[in-house]
């Protein structure tokens, strides 16, 4: 893989190959933009662009021992950051290590390349540490952050930091790619993609069978509202519950079609719906349910996000959830 193979973000890729050419690179970099659209991805190939035997045109030829090795995760001067296990955020161990590291020369390439993917939120002694790094950069060494909001990281490090912003993927290029993926037929990938809004993290999430097939038994349940048996709620609560760390990647499935049933309920018109193969499921709901009450279901739905992160029984927070949504006449 080269830049080349890095789709829908010809300004990163120009903006960094250039610098490259012109051997004008930043001693570090911050990747910002929704998850799923290549920050990770291009931060790795400017790894191996920086650092292979045979470049061409600033980028890499993909084929070399280095090229292999950084794909490997195999490089000794390559390095990715991330909580250890069991633990939310970098600890100032992790960044006293890789100060150490970055303080010697590179061993086989002409850079060391560190890279924090995620932006995972630092201790403040892990964030004064790295801060002092990018003060006094040490030479032949870069340093790549990637986040989705620049403005959740500290303005003092993003200050320091040659920011690159990356756009959402076009929806376009997103059904292709699911569709070749996943082995999808263009119109179920299409829907995927415009769920995902632009990223194709969550467009292959939403491509999954069992995903699918929930979202579908959903709908179903929600077409039935107040008239739903509760045997047919607890067995799809219970299979929710069963998502484990997908189950929040389902959350936001759940309010992106309340989402169109608020649009619909507003002014009537479909531009802008996602959910379109339930159009007329969403239509029937958004002339009888008024939008006072599609908001407090969305609100039901955050809620219940926030007590499941808080360690609430799951289980009995989904039942509760979906019986309110689902169960309960208006």
């Amino acid at each position: 893989m080269s830049f080349k193979q890095i789709k829908g973000q010809p300004k990163a890729v120009s903006a960094l190959t250039t610098a490259i050419i012109s051997r004008r690179l930043s001693h570090a970099y911050l990747f910002t933009g929704i998850d799923g659209i290549g920050k990770r991805t291009t931060a790795l190939e400017l790894a191996k662009a920086v650092n292979c035997t045979h470049p061409v045109a600033g980028d890499s030829c993909g084929t070399c021992q280095s090229c292999g090795k950084i794909e490997a995760g195999l490089h000794p001067d390559v390095r990715m950051i991330e909580p250890n296990e069991g633990a939310n955020n970098i600890k100032i161990e992790q960044i006293r290590e890789i100060k150490r590291w970055m303080r010697f020369r590179p061993n086989e390439g002409h850079y060391r390349v560190t890279i924090i993917p995620g932006y995972y939120p630092l201790t403040d002694e892990a964030a004064n540490a790295l801060l002092k790094t990018l003060e006094e950069p040490p030479q032949d060494n870069i340093l790549v952050l990637t986040a989705v909001d620049r403005k959740k990281v500290l303005a003092t490090i993003a200050s320091r930091c040659q920011q690159i912003p990356f756009n959402p993927l076009s929806e376009t290029l997103v059904a292709e790619f699911i569709a070749e993926k996943y082995k999808l037929d263009y119109d179920q990938a299409r829907l995927s993609a415009l769920m995902a809004s632009g990223s194709l993290k969550w467009a292959g999430i939403f491509a999954k069978a069992d995903f699918f097939r929930l979202r579908e038994d959903f709908v179903a349940l929600m077409s039935r509202q107040g008239r739903t048996e509760l045997s047919r709620v607890f067995s799809l609560s219970k299979r929710l519950s069963q998502l484990k760390e997908d189950l929040n990647d389902f959350f936001y499935l759940m309010k992106l079609l309340y989402r169109d049933e608020l649009i619909l309920a507003s002014d009537g018109a479909s531009t802008g719906v996602t959910n379109f193969d339930h159009l007329e499921v969403l239509q029937e709901l958004a002339r009888d349910e008024p939008g006072l009450l599609i908001f407090d279901k969305l609100d039901r739905i955050n809620r219940a996000e926030r007590a499941i992160l808080r360690n609430a029984n799951r289980q009995l927070t989904l039942d509760t959830l979906l019986i309110r949504l689902l169960a309960t006449p208006q």
